[in-house]
């Protein structure tokens, strides 16, 4: 009779063990937002790279990311803004042949659209996949030390263990 409820015991504790050791997960919105600037050279060429990971997701909700999706919605655009003329510039994934080229860009600008959005889904897609994507920048201008501030938003979902 003590042996059996001694099993019971155990039974009812590893049972209690694995009901508290669940977690729960859950699809949460929030966006992707990266600010950063580059400058040309002394020569006007831009040659830069950064990088974009997990800390530039801002979530609704806190805890383990373990899925990433991209949604696109309304908050999808890149920002490109410089005090001068920049030329022939590109913006490329690194590790893909995912590439935006602009053949100008004066002042400020918003870009949209089909390519901005098939970039931004890459971007997330590789956050996803390696937990970061490097972005290089190339360019040209008549101006050494040139800066070019770039942001980029998107929607995004996140599959969060809190």
């Amino acid at each position: 009779m003590r042996l059996k409820n001694i099993r019971i015991i155990i039974l009812v504790l590893l049972i209690g063990i694995g009901f508290a050791s669940c977690e729960e997960y859950r699809w949460v919105g929030g966006y992707l937002d990266r600010k950063t600037t580059v400058y040309t050279d002394n020569r006007g060429i831009i040659y830069e790279s950064f990088r974009v990971d997990e800390r530039d997701l801002f979530l609704n909700r806190s805890g383990s990311i373990d899925d990433l999706r991209f949604v696109g919605n309304d908050e999808l655009r890149l920002d490109i803004n410089t005090f001068g003329r920049v030329s022939n510039l590109f913006l490329h994934i690194d590790g893909t042949d995912v590439e935006l080229y602009f053949k100008s860009v004066v002042g400020n600008n918003d870009y949209y659209g089909g390519d901005v959005e098939h970039f931004m889904s890459v971007v997330v897609e590789e956050i996803r996949r390696r937990g970061f994507v490097t972005i290089n920048v190339d360019g040209e201008s008549q101006t050494a030390g040139l800066p070019l501030d770039i942001q980029m938003l998107a929607d995004v979902e996140a599959y969060v263990r809190y």
